[in-house]
């Protein structure tokens, strides 16, 4: 503690000039701080102290408030007998019952000794006996990196990742303070995992789930600083979505592979996150359901006999657009439709527009059901853009349908 000196004033010199007080040399130490003892304590502190030769003819009173803010929380007057030694009062507050604010502690240090004839406040160089201490208390904060997006098990995909990167500021808690993570809602959409080597200063918010609605904030998530919780951080799982068929489509044009025997048809795609807006980038793949060829005699190949990723003799692959150079700046894609002229194929492949796109039941080959998933590069995987697209293969061109 820090004890500080005072000389007390003689007040019955003057009056009683024969008095045994007129030597009186003793002095009064006293101590007011108020401190952070920890992330979830303040602790304040007053004493009073009397030293000299006749200090044992002395009485000493120590009259202190605290307050936090403009409210009193204690009070406490606390006196010492006849004989010297000394006078102190404590208070310890936790932050998590109070919360922060502005911690004041004021005191009165009071002496009298009928035998030196003084009564002080006040003391020799003037001071009226009021001493104060205080101490501001901003509570902790959690901030985030990014936001998170849901990629269903995927860390990450593209420019996407389901990982949040969290930080606690201790905003003037000591560094002693042992931090801990927890959620005050939201438990089961993500998880989140104290990074060791920073002490827990640092922390990883991963989204396991989709948010419940486009802007929903359904995670709150506190760092705790000896137990006294910082402010909430809201987090929103926001998600892939759908997969929108951009409008200006289709285009239409000879297979480049075999430009007097085949055509191709492309469309454009792009993946919109919870709240419809576009997503750039996430990795996107596709898979095929049941399919059909209800073409009478009709021998091009069905996509349900393919492996993900290995064409077939006909051409047909699982798609998967897992680099950043098959997206545009806009998060944009592009799914190519297309057949190729081979021998052994009936009816035979027809060049692009030269069947004037007839799009009849007797220029149908080929039908299927295509599926989106975005947030992985392997087939089948990632989240479900819940994109049922009919897909057909006509003579000259193909069509898809969301």
């Amino acid at each position: 503690m820090k004890l500080v000196c005072m000389t007390l004033l003689p007040l019955a010199l003057q009056l009683v000039p024969a008095a045994r007080g007129q030597g009186c040399i003793d002095k009064v130490l006293y101590a007011n701080y108020t401190q952070r003892t920890g992330g979830n304590t303040v602790f304040s502190y007053a004493e009073e102290e009397i030293t000299g030769p006749d200090a044992l003819t002395y009485w000493l009173t120590l009259s202190t408030q605290f307050y936090q803010n403009t409210t009193q929380l204690y009070s406490n007057q606390a006196a010492s007998s006849q004989g010297g030694g000394g006078v102190w009062t404590e208070y310890s507050i936790t932050l998590q019952s109070t919360g922060p604010g502005t911690f004041t502690l004021n005191s009165l240090n009071q002496a009298s000794s009928d035998y030196c004839g003084i009564q002080a406040p006040p003391y020799s160089d003037g001071w009226n006996g009021y001493a104060t201490s205080g101490l501001a208390v901003q509570q902790p904060s959690v901030s985030s990196a990014s936001p998170p997006m849901f990629l269903n098990g995927a860390a990450s995909s593209g420019t996407q990742t389901a990982v949040s990167a969290l930080t606690a500021n201790p905003n003037g808690a000591p560094a002693t303070s042992t931090i801990t993570w927890r959620f005050l809602a939201g438990s089961s959409y993500g998880t989140v995992t104290c990074v060791e080597d920073s002490g827990c200063a640092q922390a990883n918010y991963t989204a396991t789930a989709p948010g419940s609605a486009c802007g929903a904030y359904d995670v709150r998530i506190v760092a705790s600083f000896d137990g006294f919780d910082s402010t909430a951080l809201w987090i929103f799982n926001n998600a892939p979505q759908s997969v929108f068929h951009m409008w200006g489509g289709p285009w239409d044009s000879t297979n480049p592979w075999a430009p007097t025997a085949g055509w191709q048809t492309t469309y454009t795609y792009k993946v919109l996150d919870m709240c419809s807006q576009p997503i750039n980038y996430v990795q996107v793949n596709e898979t095929f359901g049941s399919s059909s060829e209800p073409y009478p005699g009709g021998t091009w190949c069905l996509p349900s006999t393919n492996q993900p990723g290995v064409p077939d003799t006909c051409g047909w692959a699982w798609g998967s657009w897992s680099n950043a150079s098959q997206f545009d700046q806009y998060g944009q894609f592009v799914d190519y439709l297309f057949e190729i002229n081979k021998s052994g194929k009936y009816p035979p492949v027809i060049a692009s527009g030269q069947n004037w796109f007839d799009e009849s039941a007797s220029s149908n080959v080929v039908d299927t059901s295509q599926f989106f998933y975005a947030g992985s590069p392997t087939n089948g995987q990632g989240v479900n853009l819940n994109a049922l697209v009919s897909m057909t293969h006509y003579l000259d061109h193909g069509k898809s349908v969301q």
